[in-house]
């Protein structure tokens, strides 16, 4: 048995005994039905948790002069959404017209991006397929014995690296999905 949602640290200590208490908190709805579970769980006494920031941290290039984006994302003709350089701009640019800027986007954004929207996959690891399969239950180590992979390590790395790099794609993605809910 598993569960698997998103949570806040609510806050770490160490005690006297060397034993390092975690209290997590969540809203209800993101256990979804898993409240008799996480019982079972602590009746259990003993689990295994592995704990992954729901935050992904990326990188963007952005113009110097105009402080736009130097890749701007969308979608094409079939709905595939796709990268492509930002305009004129994006080709004159030199490096030192160029600055990175970090940007966060939270792993619940990108994967429901990565789930319900087209877009070209080069890695080979089908990340579409991972996520359905923790959405709908499955643990991390059967997936990752179904996707062949080594470990739950492993697939917690691909997960991630897809994450990273479709974060630029479900930010427009998103802020587009929030612009046309607040039209209608």
């Amino acid at each position: 048995m598993s569960l698997n949602f998103y949570s806040e640290i609510d806050s770490l200590q160490v005690t006297n005994k060397d034993e390092v208490v975690i209290k997590i908190k969540t809203s209800g709805s993101n256990l979804d039905k898993q409240i008799d579970e996480l019982r079972t769980l602590k009746n259990d006494g003993a689990v295994r948790i592995m704990i992954e920031s729901a935050i992904v941290h990326y990188t963007v290039q952005k113009d110097i002069e105009t402080g736009e984006d130097v890749t701007t994302y969308e979608k094409d003709s079939n709905g595939v959404w796709q990268s492509k350089p930002n305009g004129q701009s994006a080709l004159n640019l030199g490096l030192d017209q160029v600055i990175n800027q970090d940007e966060d986007i939270t792993a619940d954004i990108v994967d429901k991006f990565l789930i319900q929207e087209k877009y070209e996959n080069e890695s080979g690891f089908n990340v579409r397929q991972a996520l359905l399969k923790i959405s709908d239950g499955f643990t991390f180590d059967d997936i990752a014995k179904d996707m062949k992979l080594k470990n739950t390590t492993e697939l917690v790395k691909k997960l991630n690296e897809a994450r990273m790099q479709y974060a630029p794609m479900a930010r427009v993605w998103f802020e587009e999905s929030n612009k046309q809910r607040k039209a209608e």
